[in-house]
């Protein structure tokens, strides 16, 4: 006797907390693609939630799959929680992009620790239904939907992404700088010079291309760092302004293999420090966190940096990273440092390098006493 849908369908144990069940059988569908969208549409109906309408008046998996939830769990009133129905949008984008997730290597608990409350490419205050509308960007669009490789922005800036690469994103921001074009696509070219930043972080790149990059966005932690170089970069931008620097970096110094590279530190140190002097006192963690982010706009530290970074090889960055793995980053309470003897009564943001220094290094010319070399 041929079974009935309902009876294809009969579900399997549902876990409240995960809700990562799923039927059992995936009715009439076969194929493989097929079977996860009958499986987001039984999801939608368990959790009374409707898939866009495109898809519930059609007829495919998922409309198939919405269809026999209902007639197992009924016209039940939406109880789900914030996180799974972005789990669930979510697993409904990748499905579109042929690019299914595997609800077994992302969790709703991870999207929820994700969240953003400003878009790290426009840095406005992400909400409502408009272009400032909270939504989750695969970085790398050739890779998996997996935490390292998803950020929350706004749904301007996913669009304004359209599965760039970072060579693509980065060359028309140099071409935005180039022609004073003040907006392509809604972003301006600081906010398309973010975008490049974070579509480069997730993508391996020749390290000559890796360096060339400014840092014009701090990396999430979540993220999977593919570069080393832009990984130490971050961990030297967020670590000069915490107590200490000093003699942190001229441990980090001791481990370059000659003079020329450790002058080429040094100068690069110093070029990093007189940006990040200015940083007000006042300022809060959001704001010391996009001033550190807008130091990179600078050519000269740059250059600056790009001298050193070139002379260093992938091991090398490693050996560095984990010289640095204990370092803590600067918050506001604890950057702020004494300017003058202890009791004498002034506080304000201050590296452990006087003024003088960072300012004479940062003026220091480039020298060729070593060749870049590249890993």
């Amino acid at each position: 006797m041929h079974q009935t849908l309902l009876e294809l369908a009969l579900p399997s144990p549902i876990n409240p907390v995960t809700a990562t069940a799923t039927p059992c059988h995936a009715g009439p569908w076969t194929d493989p693609a097929a079977r996860i969208g009958f499986e987001i549409g039984w999801d939608h109906a368990r959790l009374g939630l409707v898939p866009p309408a495109p898809l519930a008046h059609t007829r495919n998996a998922i409309s198939e799959g919405w269809s026999a939830g209902r007639a197992v769990f009924g016209t039940r009133p939406a109880g789900a929680t914030r996180a799974l129905r972005q789990w669930l949008g979510l697993r409904l984008q990748a499905w579109q992009a042929d690019a299914p997730i595997d609800p077994a290597r992302l969790k709703p608990q991870q999207l929820a620790g994700i969240e953003a409350l400003h878009c790290p490419v426009t840095r406005r205050a992400l909400g409502g239904n408009g272009d400032d509308a909270p939504t989750f960007l695969r970085l790398d669009a050739r890779g998996q939907f997996v935490i390292g490789n998803l950020l929350v922005v706004s749904r301007l800036a996913a669009q304004a992404h359209a599965g760039l690469t970072a060579a693509q994103v980065l060359q028309r921001a140099e071409r935005m700088a180039l022609a004073h074009t003040s907006t392509v696509d809604g972003l301006d070219a600081a906010a398309w010079a973010r975008l490049a930043t974070l579509t480069s972080l997730v993508q391996p790149l020749p390290p000559v291309q890796a360096v060339r990059i400014p840092l014009r966005v701090l990396p999430p932690a979540h993220l999977s760092l593919r570069n080393p170089t832009q990984a130490l970069q971050a961990v030297l931008t967020r670590g000069l302004q915490a107590p200490g620097f000093a003699r942190r970096a001229a441990s980090l110094a001791e481990h370059l293999p000659d003079t020329g590279m450790r002058h080429d530190f040094n100068v690069f140190v110093g070029a990093l420090a007189a940006r990040l002097l200015a940083i007000p006192v006042e300022a809060d963690e959001r704001q010391v966190r996009w001033a550190q982010e807008d130091a990179w706009a600078d050519a000269r530290l740059q250059r600056r940096w790009a001298q050193f970074a070139l002379q260093l090889d992938a091991a090398r960055c490693q050996t560095l990273l984990a010289q640095a793995a204990g370092w803590r980053a600067a918050t506001p309470g604890r950057a702020r440092r004494m300017t003058q003897a202890p009791g004498a009564g002034s506080t304000s943001i201050r590296p452990q390098i006087s003024t003088m220094t960072s300012h004479r290094l940062a003026a220091a010319p480039i020298t060729s006493s070593t060749r870049p070399s590249v890993c």
